[in-house]
């Protein structure tokens, strides 16, 4: 009782409020913690593909010696036809350029 006698009220939270009140707040770090774990996890993978050499990325990733053999010269090929592309656009420019200058 206090002074002016009239009662304290008390609040009182159940046991099981209490408990569900724990198992969100441990659910809660898991969470946060599977989460850090992932970022953690996939950022230092990226890192290791990027500061790793090509080569055993390759070999890590089961492709074969042939494999990227054929995808290297695929590239190059496709390298080849593309700076053929933009040359062979230069020359039609610069024919274009010529006829109007004779017309």
């Amino acid at each position: 009782m206090n002074d002016d006698n009239r009662p304290i009220i008390v609040f009182t939270v159940p046991y099981y409020d209490y408990v569900d009140f724990l198992l969100l707040k441990l659910f809660l770090k898991f969470l946060v913690g599977v989460s850090i774990v992932s970022t953690v996890f996939f950022f230092s993978l990226g890192l290791f593909m990027y500061i790793v050499p090509k080569p055993i990325v390759d070999h890590m990733m089961g492709k074969t010696s042939e494999q990227v053999k054929i995808e290297a010269r695929n590239a190059a090929v496709l390298d080849r036809y593309e700076r053929f592309q933009k040359q062979e656009k230069i020359r039609q420019e610069a024919i274009a350029k010529d006829r109007q200058k004779r017309l």
